[in-house]
């Protein structure tokens, strides 16, 4: 009885699912009773139709390096790309010391209160859920745009970063769009991952003097930002194409340039709503990132 009362509620989302007793982002993996990946009760698999992203920013840059004892902002963004209307949305969000699912995870740092309107932080439930997370304790309405393609579904969390000596974490989440209608079927979700690493703290000396390059984008200011890169002069090109392999925009190249350590470049050009990749080459070296655009900056 409780568990089809938790599988009911659970469907209609008025409550999270951590506050049944279930952990859907995929920190949790075996040996508890209400563990799933996801949203498997509206949907058995997550949706191609939602793009969930996770960046960690401190005063609005993005890092993928935390000081320990720090306060950071945890953005947190699906987007729709369906011809579906889905107005209303839940998430479930927790951070671990652990890349990998495991039975008993560790909750990294602190979630920090306030939280965002109708939202709020799950404590364990023991045999239930090892984890604690932050979700949703009402329906959510869309952040941008009625629920139609393009729309997105948005949460700014605060958290503190863990003591010092703790090494990587691992963020964890799972967003569910529904279209209100209080059933189960035609919804879409999909679950997100990101693994940033303690400043300072390092298992290998060459990686600590050689750190790997890395390019990501940035969706809070729209650009295409290059991360611990050797600056000498270098060839540098950077296009942009659609999911098909179509190329969109060409947006930088020069043959000739020192590139600082870390960069960044704007998309000023204005893309249509959908998935792209940016190619980035550096000395003949590619680097790669998918991203989503809304088409509403």
């Amino acid at each position: 009885m409780v568990m089809l009362m938790a599988y009911i509620l659970f469907c209609s989302y008025n409550d999270g699912a951590g506050y049944w007793g279930y952990e859907v982002t995929g920190a949790e993996v075996g040996g508890q009773t209400q563990t799933n990946v996801g949203c498997t009760c509206h949907t058995p698999t997550a949706s191609s139709f939602m793009d969930v992203n996770i960046q960690i920013d401190s005063a609005g840059v993005p890092i993928l390096q935390y000081t320990p004892g720090n306060t950071y902002n945890i953005h947190l963004k699906g987007v729709n790309s369906s011809s579906s209307l889905f107005p209303k949305y839940g998430f479930q969000m927790t951070t671990t010391f652990d890349s990998v699912s495991t039975v008993t995870p560790i909750l990294a740092g602190t979630f920090n209160a306030p939280y965002f309107l109708n939202t709020n932080f799950i404590p364990t439930i023991p045999g239930y859920l090892n984890v604690g997370v932050v979700e949703q304790n009402h329906p959510l309405v869309a952040t941008n745009g009625n629920g139609s393609a393009g729309t997105s579904y948005e949460q700014n969390i605060s958290w503190t970063a863990p003591s010092a000596g703790s090494g990587p974490v691992t963020f964890w989440a799972s967003l569910l769009a529904v279209d209100g209608n209080m059933g189960c079927i035609g919804d879409i979700w999909d679950t997100a991952k990101l693994t940033i690493h303690e400043n300072g703290f390092t298992t290998s000396i060459h990686e600590a003097l050689s750190p790997k390059p890395r390019v990501f984008y940035d969706m809070i200011h729209h650009t295409i930002r290059l991360m611990n890169f050797e600056p000498k002069q270098s060839c540098v090109s950077i296009t942009i194409h659609n999911i098909s392999g179509i190329e969109s925009v060409d947006l930088y190249r020069n043959n000739n340039v020192e590139i600082p350590a870390n960069s960044e470049f704007n998309i000023d050009q204005k893309l249509s709503s959908g998935i792209y990749i940016a190619s980035v080459s550096v000395n003949n070296h590619l680097y790669y990132c998918k991203f989503y655009s809304t088409a509403t900056y």
